[in-house]
């Protein structure tokens, strides 16, 4: 008999902003996590941390499916059928759907399953998925609109730098094209001419003006576009 699957546990994180932060469509005045919990016959318990950003009901409505749905179909399972396991998940959200938050909650458990296999065997996630490399750079998505404007902006990617990071990525498209290149000039001026920028508009732009804004920012500094 092989490690069973003895029950999940969710457990909604959630606070609000201080000082709300907005991207070139939404506004976000909430933080938000749904942290789950598989656990296990042999004390090996799997987590996954899934993010919501400004979605208020999104933490509630994914637990509840974990809850009430995927949680008994789990049950008694072996978590390293992770594919077997994850098809009884689709099945059994069929009727709903499994796209949107049917589809996060089903990823919150795939998650955490290979989470438990990479325990017990002791390795990390990856290793147990397959590795390609032994690390993988990081970026710090901070580069939002700050309500303490451009002196806030750029302390929060100076933060990043600081702890390391090596790339930033910031949201444009909410203001002019001018004004995205200010805030890119303002982030080299204050970190160097080379430090790796990524920008993201949130799907705002239609294809003919991405096309026309890439062109532009490429020429404002060192960016990933």
């Amino acid at each position: 008999m092989g490690m069973k699957i003895t029950g999940v546990e969710t457990i909604v994180l959630k606070k609000p902003v201080e000082h709300p932060v907005s991207d070139s469509l939404h506004t976000y005045d909430v933080v938000g996590h749904l942290l789950t919990k598989v656990r296990t016959d042999e004390g090996v318990t799997g987590t996954a941390l899934t993010y919501f950003g400004r979605i208020h009901s999104g933490m509630e409505t994914v637990k509840l499916i974990i809850d009430r749905e995927l949680s008994e179909v789990i049950r008694g399972q072996d978590p390293h059928m992770v594919r077997k396991i994850r098809n009884d998940m689709y099945v059994a959200t069929e009727y709903y759907g499994t796209v949107g938050v049917a589809n996060i909650a089903i990823a919150a458990i795939d998650n955490a399953l290979w989470d438990i296999m990479g325990k017990a065997a002791g390795l990390p996630a990856a290793m147990v998925l397959g590795a390609r490399r032994e690390a993988i750079p990081a970026y710090a998505m901070v580069g939002w609109y700050y309500g303490g404007g451009m002196k806030e902006f750029i302390k929060q990617c100076e933060d990043a730098a600081a702890e390391g990071f090596g790339a930033v990525k910031l949201k444009v498209g909410r203001d002019s094209l001018a004004e995205d290149q200010e805030r890119i000039r303002a982030i080299h001026k204050a970190l160097g001419e080379e430090f790796r920028v990524m920008v993201d508009t949130n799907c705002f732009f239609d294809e003919a003006e991405a096309l026309r804004r890439r062109a532009r920012i490429r020429g404002t500094g060192r960016l990933l576009v």
